[in-house]
């Protein structure tokens, strides 16, 4: 898959080359955004957004280049970006990113906290880090509503591999920190590829707890692991995090 980000202002959006079986799943997605507004709160689910479909013909070339326009799920928003991001599967195996000594919990900083200052962290480097979100309790059953909403999409679909972003924020002084929330790559079907690959490391490689699951496995243990390390329910006197993106709908 190859992409690029285009940015207009302060807004973002990306597109993505993609397959023509990824664009078919894509049309079921299109489907699933007008069932899930709640009055005039807006859409209450995690899923990040796709703009419009597009095929590419280049004269004297016989082939298609399909594209998928996407929001981007870790756009500037109220002055600020994040400074680090996970990548969540809710699985453990080959699921951690080294880091340098010397992190701070709830100020992990691009800069000082791991070796690549562009890489992505992932599930044990989340669950090292103490981090939680934390939401009253309101809104966090909404929150949970929403995510099982949008993985019993995604397993009737038969898509796996699918992941939850999060962006972090945390200024230093200030009690609460600011997410940017968002379920991404959700175009890759559990294929006879993906069947290969779960068999290969599972089976010959004897690994344990791997990404690659089948549709029901993998959305049971990604919607555990979301409710139990990322989202944590607070009273609402105790200090809660801030939603800048993907929680718009859950106001």
């Amino acid at each position: 898959t190859t992409t690029a980000t285009t940015t207009t202002g302060t807004n973002t959006y990306t597109p993505s080359a993609t397959t023509t079986t990824a664009i078919g799943t894509n049309n079921k997605h299109m489907s699933y955004y007008p069932n899930i507004r709640i009055g005039d709160v807006g859409l209450r689910s995690f899923l990040a957004r796709y703009f419009g479909l597009y095929s590419i013909e280049i004269s004297g070339d016989k082939r298609k280049i399909y594209l998928v326009c996407m929001e981007n799920a870790l756009s500037e928003r109220q002055g600020m970006r994040p400074t680090t991001i996970f990548d969540l599967k809710g699985s453990t195996q080959g699921r951690y990113v080294f880091e340098k000594k010397g992190q701070n919990n709830r100020n992990y900083s691009r800069q000082n906290d791991h070796s690549d200052n562009n890489s992505v962290l992932k599930d044990v480097n989340w669950k090292k880090s103490n981090l939680r979100i934390r939401l009253p309790r309101h809104v966090y059953s909404k929150v949970e509503a929403a995510l099982k909403r949008d993985v019993e999409m995604l397993q009737k679909l038969n898509i796996c591999d699918y992941s939850l972003l999060v962006g972090v924020h945390s200024p230093e002084e200030i009690t609460h920190s600011y997410f940017w929330v968002s379920i991404i790559d959700t175009l890759q079907l559990f294929n006879i590829q993906k069947r290969s690959e779960r068999f290969m490391k599972k089976q010959v490689l004897g690994q344990k707890d791997v990404s690659c699951e089948d549709t029901l496995t993998y959305a049971r243990r990604f919607s555990e692991f979301a409710m139990k390390y990322v989202f944590q329910s607070v009273d609402v006197a105790m200090p809660y995090d801030i939603g800048v993106q993907g929680f718009e709908g859950f106001r």
